[in-house]
């Protein structure tokens, strides 16, 4: 019996170890199943997608598609909508252009039904980079500014910034540097104001890459690698990718091709696991780049033409226009014109019908060496106009002269961005000691609570009275059960949801754990059992 009693008090401590590990995926699935009530799965259900997206893009797509299915069942509008919404970004990312936007539509009618400003305005902003991704920059910054008015109508400084980063990347891309820097300063201003970590991770990045573009390399490292430590922090993997790309393409710059490889590939190997198709496509890209440059011509075509039929599903246009540039600019290495014309010419007219002056740049600048090569030279010298004009406009737009004031500004907020940073990992270090301080505690409690059993046991042989000896093993008993509550309680809290009822229902339960080891004692050590002293 004894050998039993101690079997289950290490039972009891193994199995509440292993449930401290559940995770709150787990923990979320196992209140769905149980719970009776399907307006309350719902909300279960959102709260599932919301803790699963940041690992698993198509998982969380499925759970999104289960709480749609059950918010229409239940006829719950605002279950519903959310479930479109969710199902929208989810398809996004996945590549699944034509279903994120089907989806962001159904999910406006109904938010514009029950007058949801804030939603409207966030599906409004999110079907502009859908519009962006397929080249349709009219009808993304048309989307962008409804979605900022709202926003401003509302007042939401977050959603504020978001917009105004979003429609300053559009400017990026256009090459007009004056207002996209204007853009991301005005975004990491209010972020900075509202203290949003994220915001300022994303300003930071776009900062690096026009500082990457300019060949301020040392400004940019230390925007790109402040967004990546905040990407981490705050758990966001594709950020996380994003930031992986950044680096790899700053590497590039500074000629440290193994370095970037490296990075390309982290990439590549994250976004593959989240299902994020279009991200995965463009490392997978840029890692053939590298193959390219370092004339492995096998390991480079392999690349390309992966990349080409990724991006392909994925429909960034953008994207697939850089893959038809790479794959022409190889053939033409490689001394095959024919195929190489081809991709150069599908390449022109994405970036024409995109209107980004360094696509055009660089797809009229393939062009013309091969019309030149092949002896047509009307065609040369129409596309050698066009790559001048754009080369003249990327050259001497007005926004370089920004660049210099921007540089001086960024010194100073750096500063205290990495003050910041030093904070947080001062945090995170006490944080860390008092989790130890807490296991040393937890194992010098568990030895303390294994000398006064042992003790109990011993007190049939010691010269004690049974009034005593009974006072010993409750007290015993009772700092053995508060040990376990302690022990416990973040489970119960993370399982129960703080629920009053279902926490006092648990520990009733592991209450009952500890009485039949209260009863053998008193049993064996009772009164008959212990010498009078």
């Amino acid at each position: 019996m004894l050998k039993k009693i101690f079997s289950l008090f290490l039972f009891i401590i193994q199995g509440l170890g292993y449930s401290q590990q559940y995770s709150p995926k787990d923990s979320l699935l196992f209140l769905i199943e149980k719970s009776p009530d399907d307006t309350g799965k719902v909300s279960l259900l959102t709260q599932l997608v919301l803790v699963t997206y940041m690992s698993n893009t198509e998982e969380a797509l499925k759970y999104s598609i289960q709480m749609t299915e059950l918010s229409k069942k239940i006829e719950h509008k605002i279950g519903v909508a959310y479930g479109y919404t969710y199902e929208a970004y989810f398809n996004e990312i996945l590549g699944n252009k034509d279903f994120a936007l089907k989806n962001y539509l159904d999910a406006i009618a109904i938010f514009a039904e029950m007058d949801s400003i804030t939603d409207v305005a966030i599906c409004y902003n999110n079907i502009a980079n859908i519009y962006k991704e397929r080249g349709d920059i009219d009808q993304a910054l048309k989307y962008n500014f409804k979605s900022l008015e709202m926003k401003i109508e509302l007042g939401d400084s977050n959603r504020i910034a978001n917009s105004i980063n979003n429609i300053g990347i559009i400017y990026y891309d256009q090459e007009k540097i004056k207002e996209a820097i204007g853009c991301f300063r005005a975004a990491l201003y209010i972020y900075q104001k509202i203290d949003n970590k994220m915001g300022i991770a994303n300003s930071l990045r776009y900062f690096g890459t026009i500082f990457t573009g300019q060949g301020h390399y040392a400004e940019a490292y230390a925007c790109e690698n402040i967004a990546l430590g905040i990407y981490r922090r705050e758990g966001d993997k594709i950020s996380v990718v994003a930031s992986f790309i950044s680096l790899g393409n700053l590497c590039e710059k500074l000629q440290n091709n193994s370095e970037a490889f490296r990075y390309y590939q982290e990439s590549a190997a994250l976004s593959l696991e989240m299902g994020a198709i279009d991200e995965y496509g463009l490392s997978v890209l840029n890692m053939g780049m590298i193959h390219f440059r370092q004339k492995h011509w096998d390991a480079a075509l392999k690349n390309y033409q992966m990349a080409f039929e990724i991006l392909v599903k994925a429909g960034n246009k953008e994207r697939i226009g850089l893959a038809n540039y790479k794959l022409g600019e190889y053939y033409m290495e490689r001394g095959d014109n024919k195929i190489a014309l081809g991709y150069a010419s599908e390449a022109y007219r994405l970036a024409e019908e995109l209107g980004f002056p360094k696509p055009i740049r660089n797809a009229s600048r393939l062009l013309y060496q091969l019309y030149k090569q092949n002896g047509e030279l009307d065609k040369a010298f129409v596309v050698h106009e066009r790559y001048v004009l754009m080369k003249d406009s990327i050259e001497h737009n007005e926004g370089r002269k920004l660049l210099a004031n921007q540089k001086m500004q960024f010194e100073s907020e750096k500063a205290e961005i990495e003050r910041d940073y030093e904070e947080r990992k001062q945090k995170e270090k006490e944080v860390a000691q008092i989790t130890r301080r807490n296991i040393l505690q937890y194992m010098g409690i568990f030895v303390f609570i294994m000398i006064t059993f042992g003790f109990s046991l011993s007190l049939r042989f010691i010269k004690v009275s049974p009034l005593m000896g009974r006072v010993f093993i409750f007290v015993s008993l009772l700092i053995f059960f508060e040990f376990l509550l302690v022990l416990s309680d973040p489970w119960t809290d993370r399982l129960t949801q703080g629920i009053p009822v279902y926490k006092l229902l648990m520990n009733t339960v592991l209450a009952t754990t500890i009485f039949p080891i209260h009863s053998f004692l008193e049993k064996r050590l009772g009164k008959k059992g212990m010498k009078s002293g």
